[in-house]
């Protein structure tokens, strides 16, 4: 009987010891998920000045105010041990910020706009990978003294994380490959045909400026024909409250192509509304937007896209 009863102590002793280490175990788990949860990479400089690298802050909370002006913070704060640059300091400060849906516009102070080139980009890649882990939050947006940033003629647009892809090493600063869709003419030249192709580009200018010079070194492929003259400019392309800013110079006026104007100006607005957070395109020529294309064709006006002057394949 003494026996029995024990191996019942004994047994009910492994089983209590059993389920205090399940239970364990579980708020462990539990815990760890939690913490991951509330885990946010804050991007800084390392001390080489050629790439970045993070640190992982736990911030406990869910609303976006709350953990974006934390991670401001963490962007301004100093390494003692002198490993890394904070992207922040009394020279460059976030003076404010504002959110439009899923894009925040952050307005910092001028010492930005003194920035060499490499530090700009990796400052700015900072910026927009640390902010757009928080939830609802795509697009970066950078103003100075709520001026669009300009840095060697180009604005600083819409960024988003995979604009920076690679930030362990030097390699942020060289070119990425993405699949854009352009338009270009039929042979006709009064429709559109579309085509994907692979560009290669750098933080160091504006995805949709590079879109645009590819409509101006023209198709590639046969059955595609030129919609913009090859000796125009684009000064500028950029993005704000999803209406995409085109500057070209006057050349564009030059154009003796065998194009229709209204296929022109839409090449250039479906190419660009292909990118997400596009829903217009207003085109300017010599920085003037009351000026005309060919001094006939009005634009004034930012342009919706048009699919009706694409041409369609036909079924057989």
């Amino acid at each position: 009987m003494k026996t029995i009863k024990n191996k019942f102590i004994s047994n009910s002793f492994v089983l209590l010891v059993f389920m205090m280490a399940f239970f364990m175990l579980t708020s462990c788990a539990k815990e760890e998920k939690r913490s991951s949860e509330f885990n946010y990479n804050v991007y800084y400089i390392d001390k080489s000045g050629n790439k970045l690298i993070e640190e992982t802050y736990n911030i406990e909370s869910k609303d976006s105010n709350v953990i974006l002006d934390k991670l401001i913070g963490y962007l301004q704060e100093e390494d003692e041990e002198g490993l890394y640059i904070n992207v922040l300091n009394e020279i460059i400060r976030v003076n404010n910020y504002s959110q439009a849906e899923n894009i925040i516009y952050l307005d910092l102070s001028n010492g930005y706009v003194n920035l060499l080139e490499k530090d700009e980009l990796l400052t700015r890649a900072a910026l927009v990978l640390t902010l757009t882990q928080v939830e609802g939050v795509d697009f970066v947006g950078i103003n100075v003294n709520n001026q669009p940033q300009m840095f060697k003629n180009n604005t600083v647009s819409l960024m988003k994380a995979s604009d920076f892809a690679d930030v362990s090493g030097e390699s942020i600063l060289e070119n990425t490959s993405t699949e854009v869709t352009l338009y270009f003419a039929n042979k006709t030249g009064d429709k559109l045909k579309n085509t994907k192709v692979e560009i290669n580009y750098n933080g160091s200018t504006t995805l949709e400026k590079y879109i645009v010079q590819k409509l101006i070194d023209g198709p590639k492929m046969s059955g595609y024909y030129r919609t913009l003259p090859a000796n125009c400019d684009v000064l500028d392309a950029f993005t704000r409250n999803g209406i995409c800013y085109v500057y070209f110079d006057s050349a564009i006026n030059d154009s003796v192509l065998a194009v229709k104007d209204d296929i022109m100006i839409y090449s250039v607005v479906n190419s660009l509304s292909e990118l997400t957070y596009i829903n217009k395109v207003q085109i300017i020529i010599d920085g003037d937007p009351s000026k005309k294309l060919h001094e006939t064709y009005a634009i004034n006006k930012a342009f919706n896209r048009n699919l009706d002057i694409v041409e369609t394949e036909e079924k057989e």
